[in-house]
């Protein structure tokens, strides 16, 4: 980036380590090839003349075995080194991005054997020579793996629960019978705008599925999608918050959420009851469904990413009766669940290890013992039931 700013009012640096290194980094050609000097990366002299390769033959001639020769007056000269490459600027520009290569794509080789950056160089570059480098970055013990079970949360899209070719679930959810319809999905106007909510795209057609088995998976695509999005802990190399496994993140369904054993499902969160917090669950349940009206903030951490606030977006779209009854249905299945997380309006998951007056209310189980400071998951119990670790 460096170099593609100074371009525009200057030329790369030219000292003897960026020479040496663009000797190393750039495609070589023949001295005999060079037809301009610009396409050189710096200045250089160039033996390509007959002459001047007479004048070394006769001078390699002499006396092979020796880099000197002497001058009419019998002291030694250093004799001048021929050069046969020199690095290049064929095309007149850097590749700063990824190019198309493959077996359809052919890309030179860049062929320089022998080549290597000279030690002063190393050091102008990384402030150590090569040996020290190696062993600052490859000595024993330095290199850790990430934890295998971390779990890929950000920027990158929840697994759909329902994929093409499967049988249609049971439907769990009934609105048809009160005459209740799928919204139209609107026209593809081919936008370009990546952030934009897409809907899940089922095996069948909407028809045939029907808006009952339409929500009846945006359900079952919630639950899985809230699980996905648990954070993990700070570093590269800690576990997630849920202790989950892969596998069985992809199975959960509402007896998950209704198991009051945390640790089954957490390695550490803290609680709060209805008592002390009563209408956080209401508010849970409104960010993690809106309103039909309500304005919703681009780019929600978790949420963009989920498939079920895809499906969602297109059934709220529909006439303010059908989303009503929706919206009535799903809290009906919420209300069925004994724990949540708090879900936030913002971000799906709350962790955090500043407590503020309003965090107060919130609890470590009894036989978890990590430190209050730490972060960890905030959780909303919908009774008054007193969770056990």
């Amino acid at each position: 980036m460096s170099w593609m700013l100074n371009a525009l009012h200057s030329t790369p640096d030219v000292g003897p380590a960026s020479r040496d290194l663009l000797k190393l980094a750039l495609p070589h050609i023949n001295t005999t090839d060079v037809e301009f000097s610009s396409t050189l990366p710096f200045a250089m002299r160039i033996t390509n003349s007959d002459s001047d390769e007479e004048e070394e033959n006769e001078e390699e001639e002499s006396d092979p075995s020796t880099s000197e020769s002497e001058d009419e007056d019998g002291r030694p000269r250093k004799r001048r080194r021929i050069v046969e490459t020199v690095p290049c600027i064929t095309t007149g520009m850097y590749f700063t991005r990824w190019v198309r290569v493959g077996q359809g794509y052919p890309c030179p080789r860049l062929d320089n054997p022998g080549s290597y950056l000279k030690p002063s160089s190393y050091k102008f570059h990384f402030g150590e020579i090569y040996e020290t480098l190696l062993h600052s970055v490859f000595r024993l013990g330095t290199g850790v793996d990430a934890h295998p079970l971390r779990n890929p949360t950000k920027k990158r899209r929840t697994v759909q629960y329902y994929d093409e070719g499967q049988a249609l679930p049971a439907e769990t959810i009934a609105l048809e019978q009160n005459g209740h319809r799928l919204p139209e999905r609107p026209e593809d106007v081919g936008s370009d705008n990546e952030e934009e909510f897409r809907p899940l795209q089922p095996g069948p057609n909407d028809e045939e599925m029907g808006l009952n088995g339409q929500a009846t998976i945006l359900w079952r695509q919630g639950l899985l999608d809230v699980t996905s999005k648990c954070p993990n802990e700070k570093g590269f190399n800690k576990p997630p918050y849920c202790r989950l496994s892969p596998e069985q993140r992809r199975l959960v369904n509402m007896a998950t959420y209704q198991n009051l054993k945390l640790s089954d499902y957490f390695m550490d969160c803290r609680y709060a009851l209805r008592r002390d917090a009563p209408a956080l669950w209401d508010l849970a349940f409104d960010n993690m469904f809106p309103p039909k009206g309500k304005a919703i903030k681009k780019g929600r951490q978790g949420y963009s990413q989920s498939e079920y606030f895809g499906i969602y977006e297109h059934l709220r779209s529909g006439p303010d009766e059908m989303v009503n009854t929706l919206r009535k249905a799903l809290k009906e299945k919420f209300n069925q669940l004994q724990w949540f997380p708090w879900l936030q309006a913002d971000k799906m998951w709350k962790t955090s290890s500043s407590i503020t007056k309003e965090d107060h209310r919130f609890r470590r189980c009894e036989g978890n013992n990590k430190p209050s400071s730490t972060p960890a998951p905030f959780v909303l119990i919908r009774t008054n039931t007193i969770p056990t670790w």
